[in-house]
């Protein structure tokens, strides 16, 4: 089973739908799916408690804090948790969340074959850019301004201000 803790929040994952309902979370967060195989329930400091239900694609949650909001990543939704009042506003992603960064005041978001930029107004998200990389993503550096990436056939480079992408060489 998947455990993370930090001092902000500990995330751990139960085994089933009734497990989750017995977790007594604030709130059960899950997108239309046909599938549901993963259960994660989330214990924040500030006693606010979420399920999150998902489709078992082997990528565990991605939880990240700015602000007053915790930024969650599951399979291809991202969520944006407001930690003082509870509200939890979401986007549905064109592919898979990898990973969630920070740069300036934006949220970036490296998918399975694209990179997003989101900025948070009135607690909700909203697009500054993307950067569709059209192969899977297998690597990625944050140097500066500009975001790295290595895909299975290229390698490319994202500045992070406006999400210019610029391929710089292709790999044999």
């Amino acid at each position: 089973m998947y455990l993370e803790e930090t001092d902000e929040y500990k995330l751990y994952e139960v085994e089933s739908m009734t497990a989750l309902n017995n977790e007594n979370c604030t709130k059960i967060i899950r997108a239309q799916s046909q599938v549901y195989k993963t259960y994660y329930c989330v214990a924040f400091s500030s006693k606010l408690k979420l399920g999150l239900v998902g489709e078992g694609h082997g990528i565990p949650p991605h939880v990240e804090r700015l602000s007053d909001h915790y930024i969650i990543g599951l399979d291809d939704k991202l969520y944006v948790v407001n930690s003082q009042i509870g509200d939890i506003s979401f986007k549905v992603l064109d592919s898979l969340i990898f990973d969630i960064l920070f740069y300036a005041d934006s949220i970036v978001i490296i998918c399975e074959l694209d990179v997003y930029s989101f900025c948070i107004k009135k607690n909700s998200l909203q697009l500054n850019w993307l950067a569709n990389i059209e192969d899977i993503v297998t690597g990625y550096k944050l140097t500066g301004e500009q975001l790295f990436i290595e895909s299975e056939e290229a390698r490319a480079v994202i500045e992070l201000s406006n999400g210019y992408l610029n391929i710089v060489g292709k790999l044999l």
